[in-house]
C-alpha cells in the first residue's frame, strides 16, 4: 500500500508541473482578452488548451477470500444461528 501511495503523490506532482505552464499561459491570455475587451479589438491568439493529464494509477484492493467479515450469517463457534436459534431445534 506504501508503494501505491508514492507512486500515487509522484503522479500528482508531474500533473501539477504540467499544468503550470498552462496556468501561466492562461492569465497572460486573460490578460490580453481584457486589453482587447477595452480596447475593442480582437485578441491576436486562441485560448491556450491544456494538454491531457497523466490517468490516477488504481489503487490495490484486498482479495476477496483474505478478510473475514462478522456478521454475514455465518455460524458462530457455540453452533448458534445469527438469528439467536440453535441448530438443535
Amino acid at each position: 500500500m506504501t508503494g501505491w501511495k508514492k507512486q500515487d503523490d509522484a503522479c500528482k506532482q508531474r500533473n501539477k508541473e504540467q499544468k503550470a505552464p498552462y496556468h501561466k499561459a492562461l492569465c497572460l491570455w486573460e490578460e490580453e482578452r481584457e486589453l482587447a475587451k477595452q480596447e475593442k479589438w480582437r485578441i491576436a491568439w486562441s485560448k491556450p488548451k491544456r494538454r491531457k493529464l497523466e490517468a490516477p494509477i488504481p489503487k490495490p484492493v484486498a482479495e476477496s477470500g483474505s478478510t473475514n467479515i462478522a456478521g454475514d450469517g455465518a455460524e458462530g463457534d457455540d453452533g448458534a444461528r445469527s438469528d439467536g436459534e440453535s441448530e438443535e431445534e
